[in-house]
């Protein structure tokens, strides 16, 4: 599938399935993004060839270079090119990149964006073909739907996020909704437009589950408290000698 600028092809993306395994590192990604000597939707071939072993490349989401979520590097095997990739975890992005890629699972598929430098054309099962020698690999996607189908999600292990890092983007998060609240109220008040119906239940709807939240977490803070220190030994057998001795009558 060609992507195009007015009339001029500004290049070309193959799509995949994604193959990828997330592990100890949180964030990494393991995508088949090319598979060889396969006829793909646009009447291409991609050999072994067109791949430079090692390159460094972005990972952007769905072709939108405004959308860089990742990057990684390009392992060329005997059927396949792979991206032993990155997500940026902590750019709001790179997560929801991650986040989605994870949910979507074997539909997930995975694409390049590319430029064909040496190509050959010939027939193959009866149709004519063109065979990708070469290519200038630009970035690697994932994506709905494209042109190669034949992989699949392979495994995926993990939520990928270490605990504080859980926490920083859950922070970052809320913080940048807090500001779109308060962007979009004061607009509307500015303008003398109140905030629909809609809008002030979708409120009310978060900041209960933020208040039964911070209750839940208030428990737990509470419930997992460490023990208060011991009472000193030397402490008590004095206010044990001190009210023995008051009882007795004597001052001590």
């Amino acid at each position: 599938m060609a992507v195009r600028l007015g009339g001029f092809c500004l290049f070309e993306i193959e799509s995949k399935r994604a193959a990828f395994k997330l592990g100890s590192t949180d964030g990494a990604v393991e995508a088949i993004f090319s598979t060889f000597g396969i006829i793909d939707s646009d009447a291409d071939i991609v050999l072994a060839s067109a791949f430079t072993p090692g390159q460094q490349v972005p990972m952007v989401w769905a072709h939108d270079w405004q959308r860089p979520v990742g990057k990684g590097s390009v392992r060329v095997e005997r059927d396949r090119a792979v991206l032993d990739g990155m997500f940026f975890l902590d750019t709001t992005a790179g997560l929801d990149a991650y986040r989605t890629v994870k949910a979507m699972g074997d539909l997930q598929e995975w694409s390049w964006g590319f430029r064909v430098t040496d190509a050959d054309y010939g027939e193959q099962d009866g149709r004519p073909v063109r065979y990708i020698k070469r290519a200038e690999l630009y970035e690697v996607s994932p994506v709905l739907v494209g042109a190669n189908r034949e992989t699949s999600t392979l495994a995926i292990k993990g939520h990928g996020l270490g605990f504080d890092q859980h926490a920083d983007a859950f922070d970052a998060n809320l913080n940048e909704f807090l500001g779109r609240m308060r962007a979009g109220s004061a607009a509307r008040l500015k303008e003398g437009r109140a905030i629909s119906s809609a809008r002030r239940q979708r409120m009310a709807t978060v900041s209960e589950s933020l208040r039964v939240a911070a209750t839940e977490i208030d428990g737990l803070l509470e419930e997992t408290a460490p023990p208060k220190a011991a009472p000193d030994g030397a402490a008590l057998f004095a206010a044990y000698q001190r009210t023995l001795a008051r009882l007795a009558g004597v001052g001590v």
